[in-house]
């Protein structure tokens, strides 16, 4: 595709080459090359390659013309003159580096990974092999698990030529002031780099929200607008020149923007930044805008951070290419001071451009950091102190293998926003894209059934609480399910759940909606869907509950560890339902005098009692009974354990005997061990505390 969003950027650059010029085709090629004239040299390249004879300046045109077409933005194009360039053995080892861009670029990875290992190879010293073999792994990945991001092509106002860049044009941010070629623009001439219109600035206003959006948690609409037919602003901003990228003050009174232009007379060849004034509802005659730097310098792409302060991109000698820069405006020389670099952290050997500040954290654009494409954007965090933390990058799908770049959010949260790209499947080069945050979406459901026949439970109440203060209720079916939809729960909550049915002990759970990792979500239209689950069951109060791990030593009372954790599930319970009273039974085996059992029963029950009260309960709900050997376990619909031991088998002391006699010891100790056991049953439902 065409990359006219670059014209604002490469116009900072002015590249020399010479070689040995021996037709007049080569002649006019390499000053339409050496003018930036991209466009025009790569036809007269054309030309010239079936002019010349000498195959070193073949070799050099061939590499000149994958240059024109990398600048422009033909990927392509450039790809198979690189290839060419490579296979008549140009000499230059970039011609490698960047036939693996051109590839990247193309979405075409493991190609580039390919090629990238190649210049590796030829240039080990040089890191761009290696940055340029793992971002294009990273690519793969992000690809796989792309971000929460959607993006929506604006048709509204896309054209079939080149929109990008937009900006905020108010306050309220219901104003868009955007970069564009259209054919309305006040330059009539065709740029030679792209062999394109040039670029002027407009304006669209916000028309009405789409309806059914929902709402983010910072409570703006999570949908992009429709907007206006876009204008352009008036002839004192478009010029015959280039005009772009544009930040309009809070106040919305003051708008700075980049010209880029080339003045034959000063011999300057480059951007500028320039200022105008609203007066009333259309804008003045704008003014340069003096800043402290050498006067042939290149600088565009203003941020206004406050009327005081902007970030802006300039080649002013930093870490490389164009990098960002701090601009601080000092009333006493009512001029803008000395350019501050942002430096290493953000500014890399390449580009670094559109700037755009939003909260804590500063979003911009570059071909250095690692990415997916040429340009991609990134983000990163700005310290107290005015550091940067580390650079993140903004990964699929705001990122692609194309260009992605000049990214604006809405508000204070990056939920709803703009950016452009050029990827496929636009309506013309650049194109301006809406994006969207889809939310993190929630649902709860779950299954409740009886613990002692595992059939499920029509009609329990279930109860949730959530610590955002929601008080949600639902119901089981026939099926003993329950449900609360995505429009019923929120990210970040943490929720109690208590289940209550008639004839049972009501039982409570929690589930969390805070720090669920984005892999457990599916995908939907509205957003990324989780769904919580909790299945409970519910012990029946007319039939005695055992305790599991309420286990002891020989001949001793003493509760383990284990033992205290079961007991710590039944103050749950006893929390859970404050009306019911209970009786706390410990129960032995055989093996024993019946007196002995029946003492040691008690002490083991009282120790129960005794570390219930300890934690909280009160003593006048609890009743410790010793049951010795007196009332044999009977195996349930639940219970999971050898195929021998079947539900109504009742352990008696004979019963043991049979069964040891035969399946041997073991079924002896499992038999002796399921008497051994703790249980409780309710005895009242109607306690009320004394002090009530």
């Amino acid at each position: 595709m065409k990359r006219l969003g670059s014209v604002l950027i490469a116009l900072f650059f002015v590249g020399t080459l010479s070689i040995s010029a021996q037709t007049k085709y080569t002649i006019q090629a390499d000053q339409a090359y050496e003018a930036q004239l991209y466009a025009q040299a790569a036809e007269l390249y054309k030309k010239a390659s079936t002019k010349e004879k000498d195959r070193q300046i073949k070799e050099e045109i061939t590499w000149r013309m994958a240059e024109c077409y990398r600048m422009m933005g033909d990927w392509r194009k450039a790809e198979g003159y690189y290839n060419r360039a490579i296979k008549r053995r140009y000499p230059n080892p970039e011609a490698k580096l960047y036939l693996a861009d051109m590839l990247k670029a193309q979405g075409e990875y493991d190609e580039a990974i390919v090629a990238y290992e190649d210049y590796r190879a030829e240039a080990p010293s040089d890191p761009r092999g290696r940055e340029g073999v793992e971002s294009c792994k990273a690519a793969l990945e992000w690809i796989e698990t792309p971000s929460r991001y959607e993006l929506e092509n604006l048709r509204d106002f896309n054209t079939r030529e080149n929109d990008f860049a937009p900006a905020w044009g108010d306050k309220d941010q219901t104003s868009m002031i955007f970069t564009s070629q259209r054919e309305d623009g006040a330059g009539k001439d065709v740029d030679g780099w792209t062999d394109q219109g040039f670029m002027d600035l407009y304006e669209t206003h916000e028309e009405r929200k789409k309806r059914g959006g929902r709402r983010s948690r910072s409570g703006a609409e999570n949908e992009a607008p429709t907007w206006s037919v876009p204008a352009p602003l008036p002839p004192e901003i478009n010029t015959k020149a280039h005009e772009g990228f544009a930040s309009v003050n809070e106040r919305g009174n003051m708008m700075f923007f980049t010209r880029c232009e080339n003045q034959k007379n000063s011999g300057f060849m480059g951007c500028r930044i320039y200022m105008a004034r609203k007066k009333g509802k259309t804008w003045g005659e704008p003014e340069l805008v003096n800043v402290n730097v050498d006067s042939l310098a290149s600088i565009g792409h203003p941020f206004l951070i406050d009327d005081e302060t902007m970030i802006i991109a300039a080649d002013l000698g930093g870490e490389g290419g164009r990098d960002l820069y701090k601009l601080t405006y000092e009333r006493r020389g009512r001029t803008w001071g000395t350019p501050e670099n942002l430096g290493s952290t953000i500014n890399t050997v390449g580009f670094e451009g559109y700037p755009f500040i939003q909260g804590d954290y500063l979003y911009f654009t570059s071909d250095g950091h690692p990415g997916m494409g040429a340009w991609d954007i990134f983000r990163a965090k700005i310290n107290p102190d005015g550091t940067y933390g580390e650079v993140e990058n903004m990964k699929s799908p705001i990122n692609s293998n194309s260009d992605d770049f000049a990214i604006i959010f809405k508000g204070d949260e990056p939920e709803v926003g703009y950016m452009t790209s050029n990827r496929d499947g636009g309506r013309g080069g650049d194109d301006i894209y809406a994006v969207r945050l889809k939310p993190l979406l929630f649902a709860l459901q779950g299954v409740v059934t009886d613990t002692k026949t595992g059939r499920t439970l029509d009609r329990v109440t279930v109860k949730l609480v959530g610590s955002d203060g929601a008080a949600l209720e639902a119901t089981t079916d026939e099926t003993g399910a329950y449900f609360f939809g995505a429009d019923q729960l929120a990210e970040g909550v943490n929720y109690t759940l208590n289940f209550e049915a008639k004839d049972y002990l009501t039982k409570s759970g929690s589930v969390t909606s805070v720090g669920i990792p984005l892999s457990a979500f599916e995908e939907t239209t509205d957003g990324f869907l989780h769904t919580l689950v909790m299945n409970k069951e519910l012990d029946p109060i007319r039939k005695p509950i055992v305790l599991p791990k309420i286990e002891y030593d020989f001949n001793s009372a003493e509760l383990r560890p284990e033992a205290m954790e079961s007991l710590d599930g039944l103050v749950e319970v006893l929390e859970d339902n404050p009306n019911i009273t209970i009786e706390l039974r410990s129960h032995t085996d055989h093996i024993g005098s019946d007196p002995a059992n029946q003492q040691l029963s008690q002490r083991r029950a009282q120790s129960c009692v005794d570390y219930l009260i300890e934690n909280g309960i009160a003593s006048d709900r609890l009743i410790a009974v010793g049951m010795g050997e007196k009332e044999p376990f009977v195996i349930d619909e639940s219970y999971e354990g050898p195929d021998y031991l079947e539900p109504g088998d009742r352990l008696t002391e004979a019963f043991i005997r049979r069964l040891q006699r035969d399946n041997g010891d073991e079924a002896d100790e499992i038999a002796r061990q399921l008497n051994r056991r703790t249980d409780f049953q309710v005895k009242s439902r109607n306690y009320v505390p004394k002090n009530q």
